[in-house]
Order: C-alpha cells, then structure tokens, then sequence
C-alpha cells in the first residue's frame, strides 16, 4: 500500500532517517536508564504495569499481581504490549524503553509518506525531519505510556486515510478504519472519530452514494467488531458496557475541575482532590447505591455535566484549548535529570496560565529550558508552516484541506484539550507536520500541496 516512487535510493535515505530518530531519542533517554522505573513512570505507569505483569504471573488482566478485581481503567492494548515486551526483555523495563524508542523513529515512515501525499518527496522529507527533532515525541518515547505507540497506530491511519481520499482505495479506508480501531484500544482517543471518518466519506464524490454508504457501515460494522468483546467483558465486571472507566475521572475530577478552577480561581488540583475525597466518602456512606463501579462512573458522569451546564461557556472553551500544543519541555528535561516531576504544574497552567506555569516549574532556575531552544524553534517552524498552509486553503476555500485537517488532527487536538498534557498532542501531529512539510515544499519548488480527491 505504499505510495509508488519509495525505490532502493530513497529506502536507504528514510533508514538513515528512521535510525537518526532512533539515535536521538537514546541520547535523550540516556541518563534516565540507570533508573528507568523512577525516571520514565508516571502515576498512569503504575496500572498499565500492574495489568502487564498481572497478565505474565497469573494469565488475567488484574490490576496488579495478587488483586483479585479485574482492570477495568484502561484499555487492553498496551498492557498487552507492555506484557510481550517484558516477557521478551525479561522483565526488563530498559527493553521496553529502547522498544519504544525504536517505536517513535519508527513512527517517521507513515509521516514521510503522508507529506508525499500531501506535497510530493520533499514535503515527505521535510515532515519527517519535522518528526525526528520535535521534542515532544522525544520526551514522550522512552515514557511507560500509551502515547508512543498509540501515535503509531494513528499515523499509519492518517497516511492510509490520505490514500483512500487521493486514490479512492476501499482498501486504504478499510486499514484506516482498522487501525482506529486497534488504536483506540490501546488509548481511546479515537473513540469517536468514526464521526469525522462518515462525513469526510460522504462528501467525497469518487464513490457512489451507494458505495459511501455502504462503505460507512462496513466501517461501523469492523470498529463494533472489534471493540464489543472488551465491552462486554467490562459489563460482565459491573464497570458498564464502555471501554474503560477513566471516563468519569476525566470528565469530572479533569475537565469539570478545571471549568471551576477558571470561576472560582482556585488551583484545579485541589478542586479535583477535595472532589475525590467527597466521593469516597459518599460511596463508603451508600454502598448499596455504589455497589458497582458503573454506579460510582455515572455518578461522576453526571456531577461532571450538571457542571457544564452551569458554565457551558467556559465548558465549551476547554475544548479551544492552544496550550494542548506547548511542547513537552518539562518530560524532556526530566528525561535528561535536570528538572524533578510531580510539581503540580499542570494545576498551575490551568488555573493561573502559561507564565505562571513556566515560573512555577522551573522557580528561577532558566538553564534547562535555554537549551531547548533549537527544539523549541523546530516546534516553531512546524506551527508556523502549518499555519500558513491552512490560512492558504481557507482564503482559496479548499474545503477539502480543511475538512482533512479537521478530521485527522483537529479532531485530537480538540478531544484532549480539556487536559492539555503535551503528550495529547502528538496523534495530531502526523497531519499536522506532513501540512507543514507541504507548504515547505511549495516554497521552494513552488507546487502546491495536493489534496484533491
């Protein structure tokens, strides 16, 4: 399925490419490796580690080693790689962390191959370079997360994508699809991107109505195949007929506390924990009324959206969110040793904004995040050349463009915002950097990104 033109020259060129992003990403996540556990978990690590070796000791999908009640918080995806990885490393958490580094250059070929699509072998180029030095994918690839290699899971679905629009490939769409699918197992942000992925089948006009219809509702038909057995195994646990139960944590202990962080100036954090603190009160008072966690979720659920109903403005701005694309300086520099986690600076962000932020983290101490700077100038460019490209196709109303970019990087980039974590970001990023790569392109060969179906 790959674009025609990758021969034996240019193979050799995106190897170097692929082991140059390797390389740097070590570099990165070097110092870090005598302490990989200390260094590259974060409070999610925790679980999906304890669901992977949970898998390995005892065959079952427990929270942790020894705890009889199933995991329900996560998905299954990357405990289950994460397990694999450990049985072949030995449990070894340093063969998980070059794992995924490998992962993350890796990630470089489908962008490469979205920029081509977009711009011609240039603009290829010029995306991946873009991928290579952004120092959000650095920071985030030795991390014991799902981002990495949900990120390559998204990438090849965007490139696929990209091909069923420019070549009318039912096979393309069908990959795409499929890799939503697997995707959003592994992290469910594309839980609802089968929306964006009907309207932008059903104006493209390559296809009969018929066939964008039918085409659809295979769609729908292979995402509900390949998610309802681990819904139906969290329905059988009392969790409800869902992915996972972060959705309550997130909508309300996240995204509500910071609509009230906003109106009452308080920090987000402390909202959220005296938020939690209640609740385990509450569900310890009326166990027969909580006595399962799809109670306890919907309970949260709603206390979440009664607050978005008293300020759905503000509620409906966590979704505009530009601060989901500040670069990860903070993960990166704390990779390198120079910086210390658990700061609390995201609830400062929220509450109080970028500088303060900034002020918070690194309390006076500046050398860190100056020698970012060329990283940072790199993120730059990319927003800067993506920006362009998208105001080019808005004043020549490509629709077409845009709906693309809505729907293979807006869509992330929106679905996070209520928590902009950097690491968020990245899902976006294959779209939006291949936009960047194609006007890069244009300016200097003159031909215009292409996105006509």
């Amino acid at each position: 399925m790959l674009e025609g033109g990758l021969g034996s020259r240019i193979g050799v060129w995106l190897a170097l490419l692929i082991v140059a992003c390797f390389l740097l990403r070590l570099a990165a996540a070097w110092p870090g490796l005598a302490k990989a556990e200390a260094t590259f978990f974060r409070p999610d690590s925790e679980l999906y580690y304890g669901m992977a070796r949970s898998l390995l000791q005892e065959g079952r999908l427990a929270e942790a080693p020894g705890v009889a009640r199933l995991a329900t918080a996560r998905t299954p995806g990357y405990p289950l790689f994460l397990a694999g990885l450990l049985a072949l490393f030995g449990r070894s958490v340093e063969g998980v962390v070059f794992a995924q580094l490998l992962i993350s250059a890796l990630t470089v070929v489908p962008i490469v191959l979205c920029g081509r699509l977009l711009g011609g072998a240039r603009a290829g180029w010029i995306a991946g370079g873009l991928w290579g030095l952004n120092i959000t994918s650095i920071a985030a690839a030795p991390m014991i997360l799902s981002d990495t290699l949900y990120t390559h899971f998204t990438a090849w679905q965007v490139y696929a994508f990209l091909r069923f629009w420019r070549r009318g490939s039912g096979a393309a769409l069908g990959v795409s699809i499929l890799m939503n699918a697997l995707g959003t197992l592994i992290r469910p942000a594309g839980l609802f991107w089968v929306g964006p992925m009907a309207v932008i089948i059903m104006v493209q006009t390559r296809w009969g109505l018929w066939r964008r219809l039918l085409a659809v509702a295979c769609g729908l038909l292979l995402t509900a195949a390949i998610w309802t057995p681990w819904m139906l195994r969290n329905a059988r646990l009392g969790a409800g007929f869902r992915l996972e139960t972060t959705i309550g944590t997130f909508l309300y202990y996240y995204n509500a506390a910071a609509v009230m962080a906003g109106v009452t100036g308080e920090s987000s954090t402390a909202i959220a924990e005296r938020w939690m603190a209640e609740d385990e009160r509450l569900f310890a008072e009326e166990p027969n009324r909580f006595a399962d966690e799809a109670s306890r979720v919907d309970h949260q659920v709603r206390q979440g959206l009664a607050i978005f109903k008293r300020h759905p403005v503000r509620w409906l701005l966590r979704y505009a969110n530009p601060l989901i694309l500040l670069p990860d300086v903070p993960t990166f520099l704390e990779n390198l040793g120079l910086t210390q986690t658990g700061q609390g600076t995201l609830g400062v962000l929220n509450s109080e904004g970028l500088l303060a932020a900034v002020r918070h983290y690194f309390a006076g101490r500046y050398f860190g995040l100056a020698m970012t700077v060329p990283l940072l100038l790199v993120v730059a460019v990319g927003y800067l050349l993506c920006g362009w490209q998208l105001v080019r196709w808005l004043f020549q109303w490509r629709w077409d463009g845009l709906l693309l970019f809505a729907g293979l990087a807006l869509y992330f980039l929106v679905l996070s915002s209520p928590a902009p974590a950097p690491r968020y970001q990245l899902p976006a990023l294959p779209m939006l950097l291949a936009v960047a790569g194609a006007a890069a392109s244009k300016q200097v060969s003159g031909t215009d990104a292409t996105i006509e179906a």
